[in-house]
């Protein structure tokens, strides 16, 4: 990650992907990458809010992913987290909820 301004954060993942599973009676076996570059903003002490683009390529297909959503401190080492996820490969729209340890 790189610091853009004191409470604003620019990240970016980059990986192999490998899938192997059944769809529609065929059998899948692929490899593929991704790039993941995102922004996370404290909005106070161990509050942030977050937003990252992902794109996924497969032998088979591509995907676009968004996702946004925010963390909040429920105890010194406990955090929620909430947010949201849409996919263009499968016109898919997620809700994501969570909990993040801190240690």
């Amino acid at each position: 990650h790189h610091a853009i301004m004191q409470s604003l954060d620019f990240r970016i993942d980059a990986g192999g992907l490998y899938s192997n599973g059944e769809s529609s009676g065929k059998t899948l076996d692929e490899w593929g990458w991704y790039v993941s570059p995102g922004l996370r903003l404290s909005v106070m002490r161990g509050t942030e809010i977050y937003g990252n683009y992902m794109y996924e390529n497969f032998e088979s297909m591509d995907n676009h992913r968004f996702d946004g959503g925010a963390v909040i401190p429920v105890v010194n080492c406990v955090s929620v987290k909430l947010g949201g996820r849409y996919e263009t490969a499968f016109e898919k729209t997620s809700f994501l909820a969570g909990l993040r340890f801190n240690y």
